[in-house]
């Protein structure tokens, strides 16, 4: 599923907005607003080169422009992260592992926004190098995208290399296992070259010794790499930190109340949440089974009366549509009723048992019956007329939406089919013999079925094969038909297709609108709970009620 990335970030404003307001976990922020600010200034995929001191990263960098612009050197020289242009992608030069504190810290800063990794080792002793594999597993377990580079300072034959790549897997294997990690092979591609033969080949025209730095199949491969690397695969690293952020803060929220009553109430307020979603799920799904059943019904009737096996006037097909509307409706009413029906049941059970450890010298409120609104207040609506005034089409919407659906029902091209099948359907067999009509009788039958009962009982099927020219044309005309047929079909498809999606949309907009309704009011009455808590609690409350909200948007984004 495609992440919706509007919604992430929305999300992500609003925790940000939390969190400086309540001055709440803003450390530990921090990273996850890093990420975000800087994916909002550049949304293209972040991509670093990374590695030891003198791997040859800059090397490399040179060797895939063609000319020297990263700066190299055996003393370490980049305390900087310079960015270069590659085809379409920006590459950043990082300050490695191992680098001098404070090159260490602009590279740590780098790292917390780079999506993807080119991360270049020198092949010889790699295996054993535990602080290398541990920081290149680091990027796997935060779902960065990773390249290992093997830059082959010395030529290794085929052999040597196939060796100390098996040693490097088995070594990131026992690594990850320790880390709790599993099957990190596939997230990890190892491609060879030599970068400083590659880039001497590239600046002097040699292609041989090009080919021999095994550049051209690294190159290849990178390609492969950064192209496979999507919105869904740079989005979903920001969303993971966010809904990481936003568990670790309930956790901690949910450590903070010892008391049994405040904590039933956040699991209650947690159960609504999920309540509200699982209702949306089964009515959308109740409105998804009757728009297919709406399509299926309306698309049978055009092509019964389009093709001769109903002659229904246009008031009829009108009739029929807003017979299917309202069944479907009704049915979909029903779901949302039962749904919520269900629900309220279960709440009242639930609020019971919650006010019952509500010292009454804290709660002097009435006890709150979910299912007993207050009609007098216009705030609080009865739950069970709100459902059925707001979850159905009313009648006048029925008779707008069926007079809009009538003129799509009733275009000039279905009008113009009509009169095609009635009228030109004789035409077509002006000029043709008796004996040619008997060798296709069978074959008109299996083409255009709605015109066999004319000739089934009238013809035997004779020589079938046979062709004359009257025979071909017959044929042009049949293959003219058919095309016309094929075309009409279609338009019926789309037609039906578009009247099933309005009654979604109708559907879909009410309920929608039924169920805030439905689940605001609810909410007004689970929030007096609130008034027999301690202040402490009552803010943590009000806190774990925010931040599950965003979580679940989030998690779902």
């Amino acid at each position: 599923m495609s992440i919706q990335a509007e919604i992430l970030f929305q999300t992500y404003d609003k925790t940000a907005h939390f969190v400086q307001t309540n001055q709440f976990e803003t450390t530990e922020f921090q990273t996850v607003q890093t990420m975000f600010e800087d994916k909002r200034k550049k949304p293209d995929a972040h991509i670093m080169v990374y590695g030891v001191y003198n791997a040859g990263k800059s090397t490399l960098i040179n060797a895939l422009l063609g000319k020297v612009v990263a700066e190299i050197d055996d003393v370490p020289k980049t305390d900087s992260v310079s960015a270069y242009r590659w085809r379409q992608y920006d590459i950043l030069d990082t300050p490695g592992v191992d680098a001098p504190i404070e090159h260490e810290q602009i590279t740590d800063e780098e790292m917390l926004k780079a999506d993807a990794v080119i991360f270049v080792v020198n092949p010889v002793g790699v295996a054993e190098e535990l602080g290398t594999l541990s920081k290149l597993l680091e990027l796997v377990k935060a779902r960065k995208q990773v390249f290992l580079v093997f830059n082959e300072k010395q030529p290794l034959a085929i052999e040597d290399f196939q060796k100390l790549k098996d040693q490097t897997q088995s070594r990131l294997q026992e690594l990850a296992a320790k880390s709790g990690l599993s099957n990190v092979l596939k997230d990890i591609p190892i491609v060879r070259v030599n970068a400083k033969s590659a880039l001497k080949a590239k600046t002097e025209n040699k292609s041989a010794l090009l080919e021999s730095s095994g550049f051209p199949e690294f190159e290849k491969r990178l390609t492969e790499f950064l192209q496979s690397i999507s919105q869904d695969t740079i989005y979903v690293r920001l969303k993971n930190a966010l809904v990481d952020f936003l568990s670790g803060s309930l956790n901690i929220l949910k450590m903070r109340s010892q008391a049994d009553m405040v904590k039933k109430y956040d699991d209650l307020l947690k159960n609504i949440e999920r309540n509200k979603n699982q209702v949306r799920r089964n009515v959308r799904q109740a409105i998804a089974n009757e728009r297919n059943r709406i399509g299926s019904e309306v698309q049978r009737q055009l092509r019964r009366n389009v093709f001769g096996e109903e002659n229904l006037s246009e008031s009829d097909i009108e009739k029929c549509i807003q017979a299917a509307f309202e069944y479907s409706a009704e049915k979909v009413n029903n779901t949302l009723q039962n749904e919520v029906e269900a629900l309220m049941q279960q709440l009242q059970v639930d609020i019971d048992n919650i006010q019952a450890e509500i010292p009454p010298s804290n709660f002097e409120m009435a006890n709150i019956n979910i299912q007993n609104i207050d009609n007098s207040s216009p705030s609080m609506e009865n739950v069970e007329s709100i459902v059925q005034e707001a979850s159905q089409i009313s009648p006048e919407m029925m008779a707008q939406t069926v007079e809009r659906l009538t003129k799509l029902a009733k275009p000039e091209y279905i009008v113009e089919s009509l009169k095609f099948v009635k009228k030109y359907l004789p035409e077509l067999m002006k000029g043709i013999g008796i004996k040619t009509m008997e060798k296709w009788a069978k074959a008109i039958m299996n083409k255009l079925p709605y015109i066999g009962p004319m000739i089934t009982g009238l013809f035997a099927l004779k020589d079938i094969f046979t062709e004359d020219s009257q025979t071909t044309q017959m044929q042009q005309k049949i293959d003219e038909h058919n095309r016309q047929r094929e075309r009409t079909m279609q338009q019926i498809t789309d037609i039906s297709n578009d009247i099933a999606s309005r009654f979604e949309n109708i559907m879909r907009e009410h309920t929608e609108k039924v169920t805030d309704e439905i689940f605001t009011n609810i909410m007004k009455q689970i929030h007096a709970l609130r008034q027999g808590f301690r202040n402490d609690d009552r803010q943590n409350s009000e806190w774990i009620e925010q931040l599950s909200a965003y979580y679940t948007v989030a998690y779902n984004a």
